[in-house]
């Protein structure tokens, strides 16, 4: 609990990305200071499937700037470069990680963020098991619902084929 208020807008901003986006836990953990225009509201997600461009809401940008803005400079990302976004947070020090060899700020790492979302989901109440697939399922079921096109669908998400909804699809037909 001492070191929440140090890494929640962090985490807040993960849990965004991934509900409101539908982002896998590869490409939140991937993303780097040059994915995100904060001017023009935009996140670039880049994998091997390709590059898609999302656009955030004007209240999700402000939620990641906010974080980005209260990191401290000495571990602060460098605008314009391909140093990570999203910053490992070094518990005992209450400082994020610096990587001396690569001379940038340490990326939080896959099981960082699992770690990360089962806290949140404990200090939530909830007591389910939460999963980041979960969150990323449930943005497409959404989407489904809003009524975007298959195409839309499949580069927003940044999936293989249409083949890829037919299952999100056939569970929403039979709710």
């Amino acid at each position: 609990m001492q070191i929440h208020k140090y890494i929640a807008p962090r985490n807040y901003s993960i849990l965004i990305l991934m509900l409101h986006y539908g982002l896998t836990l590869n490409e939140v953990v991937s993303l780097n200071i040059n994915d995100i225009n904060f001017s023009q509201n935009e996140l670039t997600i880049i994998t091997n499937k390709g590059k898609r461009v999302l656009e955030l809401s004007k209240d999700d940008k402000k939620i990641i700037y906010n974080y980005f803005s209260d990191i401290p400079s000495l571990f602060k990302p460098k605008d314009y470069t391909d140093d990570p976004l999203f910053l490992s947070f070094h518990p005992q020090k209450k400082v994020y990680w610096y990587d001396y060899n690569l001379n940038k700020p340490k990326r939080i790492s896959l099981i960082g963020v699992k770690r990360m979302i089962e806290k949140e989901v404990e200090r939530s109440g909830i007591q389910a098991k939460v999963r980041s697939t979960q969150f990323r399922n449930s943005c497409i079921l959404n989407k489904i619902s809003e009524g975007y096109s298959n195409e839309s669908l499949i580069y927003y998400f940044g999936l293989s084929s249409r083949h890829a909804l037919y299952r999100y699809k056939r569970y929403l037909e039979t709710q």
